[in-house]
């Protein structure tokens, strides 16, 4: 009875990781000059939630908003996708939980690379200037933004206590 569950445990998980089912931790988020990747997926003006389903699986959950826009959560990971008609139009990535609904409460689990510098839940203000390949303003002590403003990706970083609490990437 033991190598008949064992069989069938094996056989789900290699269904799972093969359908393109994310696993924890299996996340990479990169911002550079060359753009947004998720997964290696190029998150433009036109990618949808679908390109990334397949990447990450099912979202937890999907909250609707009454200005036509849904949020796409996924909770496992600590990011949300906001989109209209199924479009990705930013991306939002929890790295300290400041109770803003509009984000997930588990910190992300995976990689944010941010230029040359991976940013992780205990990254400070200070890290984030010292970033090399973007280059961030910061106009108030809570939030900095890229200052390159023809990207096609906007980059916000907001923060509290020192911390970094959340990063964001619209799509203009």
């Amino acid at each position: 009875m033991t190598f008949i569950k064992t069989l069938l445990l094996s056989s789900a998980f290699a269904l799972l990781t093969s359908t393109g089912f994310a696993q924890s931790g299996d996340l990479t988020i990169d911002f550079s000059a060359k753009g947004l990747m998720v997964n290696a997926t190029p998150i433009v003006k036109s990618t949808t939630m679908d390109v990334l389903i397949k990447s990450l699986g099912d979202p937890s959950k999907k909250v609707d908003a009454p200005n036509g826009e849904a949020s796409m959560f996924y909770d496992d990971l600590g990011i949300v996708f906001f989109t209209i008609d199924n479009v990705v139009k930013g991306v939002g990535v929890n790295l300290n939980w400041d109770e803003d609904e509009k984000f997930p409460e588990t910190s992300l689990n995976g990689d944010l690379m941010i230029g040359k510098s991976a940013v992780d839940k205990d990254s400070t203000g200070e890290f984030i200037q010292a970033i090399e390949g973007v280059t961030f303003d910061c106009p108030t002590p809570i939030m900095c933004i890229a200052s390159d403003r023809a990207d096609d990706v906007k980059c916000m970083i907001a923060f509290d206590e020192g911390l970094i609490t959340q990063v964001v990437f619209l799509l203009d």
